[in-house]
């Protein structure tokens, strides 16, 4: 059952809202010249640089979306939908950095196969 309201949550909430609100949020024209600025910096990193910019604001929004799950279990529900706001939050910048070095980041080996040529 709870698996059921897990996959429920998940599929509402976070695909069906969330990331179209961080859509929304990164259509903004004041964003546009930021927009234009950041992605010329973020083109020109390496592949291990593109992952450590990409991983510093995704451990706190994994972290809240723990604490947050952690909270709805223990009945607070209150504490609980305000982590998962701030999850919402660290969000936007996740999928802006993935949006932008997201070529980079899939160019990178995995377990353990890591080509260091750059």
């Amino acid at each position: 059952m709870l698996f059921v309201f897990y996959q429920v949550f998940v599929q509402f909430l976070w695909l069906g809202i969330a990331l179209k609100f961080v859509e929304f949020v990164l259509s903004f024209k004041l964003l546009k010249k930021f927009d234009l600025l950041v992605s010329k910096k973020l083109h020109k990193t390496t592949r291990w640089e593109s992952l450590f910019i990409f991983v510093i604001p995704l451990i706190p929004m994994e972290y809240f979306a723990i604490m947050a799950v952690g909270a709805f279990m223990d009945g607070n529900l209150y504490l609980g939908f305000l982590l998962y706001g701030l999850k919402f939050a660290c969000a936007i910048p996740v999928s802006y950095i993935y949006k932008h070095t997201k070529e980079e980041l899939l160019s990178l080996g995995t377990y353990g196969n890591f080509n260091t040529n750059y």
